[in-house]
């Protein structure tokens, strides 16, 4: 039986993958995978990459949400400027929108930086308290790895996230896959895939 997180919860976990899905799968991770989430990340050993490697994110994406009851996401990227790449993601059911996600990718002295906050239209904070830093750890050809730095709490959505990648299956898809912490302190994996709108 796959683990299930409050629909609050689900919807921040979503968020996480980035979003723009057309498949995503909740499973409780491996012993391996916990392990790796458990293993202490350090702020070290960042690689060269800059925002200006992520310009192939810039335009819009979008997606229905497999085990999301007809929910929708479209999640829109600037082209990399001034060190920052900044997007937007609505996540809408019907009509009715769920919530909607600020994104922020900055240039660092210690590499390119991830993060992400979430509200409702009228942009309220559903996250009061934030802390997360979604540091790039690894950048090849094709995948980009991000580690969460700040400290899993159980009270804090923002510190879920633990390893963040982005797979890229070409111009147009590409897959998202987050180990996560869940506010029950239980390891789980989302894995999303992206398609680009023409």
């Amino acid at each position: 039986m796959r683990p299930t997180l409050p629909f609050r919860g689900r919807l921040v976990a979503v968020a996480v993958a980035a979003i723009s899905s057309t498949q995503l799968v909740f499973a409780q991770t491996s012993a391996t995978a916990a392990s790796r989430i458990a293993a202490s990340v350090s702020p070290t050993s960042a690689p060269s990459a800059t925002t200006a490697d992520f310009a192939w994110l810039a335009g819009t994406w979008e997606g229905n949400l497999a085990g999301g009851d007809g929910m929708v996401a479209a999640l829109t990227f600037q082209p990399p400027a001034a060190g920052t790449i900044t997007g937007v993601m609505r996540l809408r059911q019907a009509d009715k929108l769920m919530l909607v996600e600020l994104i922020a990718m900055i240039d660092t002295p210690r590499g390119v930086e991830l993060r992400f906050r979430h509200f409702t239209g009228a942009l309220e904070a559903l996250e009061t308290t934030f802390k997360q830093t979604m540091l790039l750890k690894s950048h090849v050809a094709t995948q980009d790895t991000f580690e969460n730095l700040a400290e899993f709490d159980k009270t804090l959505m923002s510190t879920q996230p633990r390893v963040s990648s982005w797979i890229r299956r070409g111009p147009d898809q590409m897959v998202a896959h987050s180990d996560i912490i869940g506010a029950d302190g239980k390891p789980a994996v989302i894995e999303v895939v992206y398609r680009r709108v023409k």
